[in-house]
């Protein structure tokens, strides 16, 4: 294959790539914020928060996503924190104690006051499907 033959093909594959993102940015925005999984009807509850306290370095977007019910046995697997067109897919630890709040740290630099929801990809601890589940729209906080 020539070198034009494939300069002629990279808009096909930037054009494919912008198309996943927006099937990704009209998936993510048409999640329903409940589900059922297990018995379980489930929601989450979000925040966003960026940290400006004096000796902390790092000033990036953390989020926690808690899921209701809190003593549901279930496992977020992935979060996808959403603005405007833009979107941070984290790998979220679980906090400590047990709690069914998932935190997600080192997110992108987003002004605050920006509005932002959460999409959490969640599945039974016992295994099966995994299902997601949005957010409401939430505001970025700050604490200094």
């Amino acid at each position: 294959m020539t070198r034009w033959a494939i300069l002629g093909l990279l808009p096909l594959v930037l054009a494919t790539g912008c198309d996943d993102e927006v099937d990704l940015l009209d998936s993510l925005a048409t999640t329903p914020t409940s589900t059922v999984i297990g018995t379980d009807t489930v929601t989450v509850e979000a925040w966003a928060n960026r940290d400006f306290m004096p000796g902390d370095p790092n000033d990036s977007l953390v989020t926690a996503t808690t899921i209701l019910p809190a003593d549901a046995p279930l496992v977020v697997e992935q979060v996808w924190v959403v603005r405007g067109d833009e979107v941070w897919r984290a790998a979220p630890y679980q906090s400590g104690g047990g709690s069914n709040t998932w935190v997600a740290k080192y997110g992108p630099k987003w002004p605050i006051g920006e509005e932002v929801y959460i999409v959490a990809e969640i599945r039974h601890a016992a295994g099966g499907t995994a299902q997601r589940v949005r957010s409401l729209p939430i505001a970025i906080t700050e604490s200094s």
